[in-house]
Order: structure tokens, then C-alpha cells, then sequence
């Protein structure tokens, strides 16, 4: 074999190894593509169902979470994996959890309520609720944002599936209004709120 054909067979092969190189890389190169566009559009659902809340969270990726669910109310949140549930209380009107952080939350499940949601607000108006209130979506269903009067004013969220009223505390170091009270919310009661749903 003459070494102009050796010379031009190795040009060949070069070119073919070289090409199929070429196409491994771009290969995988589109697929990282593709999984990044899937991100981003995961991540624009989330800030969608977030906007839902008027809640403006701006959650950072790098926040660890646990994820709570109870299948006897049919509901789970995340929270920060650096806080912890607290005391869970439990009776025959109410079950009640709340949340160890630099901020007293909690949430109490009213059991087998029969009135409407108003209804239950109006009847808490009279001992505790003060103030305005907002309308807003929590778990597909329509809840209302409140002012909860104690030793200090906390934003109050009340949501109502079937029989059962779920009522959110979270004390903030804001005060008087509830526009104070929501932009006083940490991180963890934002997450809590934005990622709280109904089991179906």
C-alpha cells in the first residue's frame, strides 16, 4: 500500500472519529439544554402558584426543607429542615401544631365544623380578629388573610375544606396592619404557606 493512501486513510478516519465526537457533545449538550428548560419552566409554575398567594416570597433554591403531611386532616407542607414541629395538642374540637423558630407559628385544625367560613371569622371577629381582611387562595380553595390581636397583632390565615377550618398563626415582628404583618413573614412561614396543600 502506497503511504499516499496510508496518509489519506488516516485523514479519513480522523475526520469520521472527529465527527462522531462532535456529535456525542452536542448530543449531550441539547439534553442538558432540554433539562434546564424543564427547570426553568418548574420554576415558573412555582412562582406562578406563589403570586397566587400575593405572597412575593422570593425563596431561595438553596433552603433545605422536610416535607410534613398528615393523612388523618389530608394536608403537607415543607418547611426549613432547620426548624422543628413543636407540641401537637389534640381534642375533640381541635388538633394544633406549632413550629419551633425564632417566630411562634402554628396551625390548629378545627374539627367537623358546620358553619360556613365567614361565619367561623365573624364568631373569632368577636374575640380576637381586629381589622381588615384579604381574600386569597391556600391549597385551591379561598382563604382569608386576618389581623389576630393577643399580646402582639399576628397575621392570621384561615382556609376551609369539607367539614375541617384550618387556621395558620404566625407571629411576625411587624405590627397594626396586615400589609406589616405579611411583609413580616421570615422565609419559613412563607415556605410553609406557599407549598401548604390538600391531599387529594
Amino acid at each position: 500500500m502506497k503511504t499516499t493512501t496510508k496518509v489519506f486513510l488516516v485523514i479519513v478516519l480522523t475526520i469520521i472519529i472527529g465527527a462522531v465526537v462532535v456529535w456525542i457533545l452536542n448530543s449531550e449538550k441539547s439534553e442538558t439544554l432540554r433539562d434546564d428548560q424543564d427547570v426553568i419552566s418548574n420554576e415558573e409554575e412555582q412562582t406562578e402558584e406563589l403570586d397566587d398567594l400575593q405572597l412575593n416570597t422570593n425563596l431561595t433554591n438553596n433552603l433545605s426543607y422536610k416535607t410534613y403531611r398528615n393523612d388523618k386532616f389530608d394536608f403537607e407542607f415543607q418547611y426549613n429542615s432547620n426548624h422543628e414541629l413543636g407540641s401537637i395538642t389534640n381534642n375533640d374540637t381541635f388538633t394544633s401544631f406549632s413550629f419551633i423558630d425564632s417566630k411562634r407559628s402554628s396551625l390548629s385544625v378545627y374539627k367537623n365544623v358546620s358553619k360556613s367560613l365567614e361565619s367561623f371569622i365573624e364568631d373569632k371577629r368577636k374575640d380576637y380578629l381586629v381589622g381588615e381582611s384579604s381574600q386569597i387562595i391556600l391549597g385551591g380553595e379561598p382563604a382569608y388573610e386576618l389581623v389576630g390581636q393577643g399580646m402582639d397583632n399576628y397575621y392570621e390565615l384561615l382556609v376551609k375544606k369539607g367539614d375541617n377550618i384550618y387556621d395558620f398563626t404566625f407571629n411576625t415582628n411587624s405590627t397594626e396592619t396586615l400589609d406589616n404583618l405579611k411583609a413580616g413573614l421570615n422565609d419559613n412561614q412563607k415556605m410553609i404557606i406557599s407549598t401548604f396543600k390538600f391531599l387529594e
